[in-house]
């Protein structure tokens, strides 16, 4: 519960964070839902460019999924973002 008000409410990007990894790897009781966990990802890369979740963020553009296109363009410009950030 907290996770998800914390998502509408937009106050808790940590939690956002934790969800969107939640569901990209699936856990007892979560289901993947790789969608969800790339909105998520770009919430929080948005909201406050967090390093790691640009990294992750780029790791499901690249490849893509069944439910995620392949962007190997914009996985790109995350990394790269990524790299501005870390340095």
């Amino acid at each position: 519960m907290r996770y998800s008000v914390a998502v509408e409410r937009d106050d808790d990007v940590r939690a956002m964070k934790n969800l969107a990894v939640l569901f990209q790897e699936g856990a007892e009781g979560v289901a993947a839902d790789l969608p969800r966990a790339l909105r998520l990802y770009e919430r929080v890369v948005w909201e406050v460019g967090h390093e790691r979740e640009m990294e992750n963020l780029a790791g499901m553009l690249e490849t893509g999924t069944d439910d995620v296109p392949a962007n190997p363009v914009r996985a790109e410009e995350m990394r790269t973002r990524a790299r501005e950030v870390h340095s």
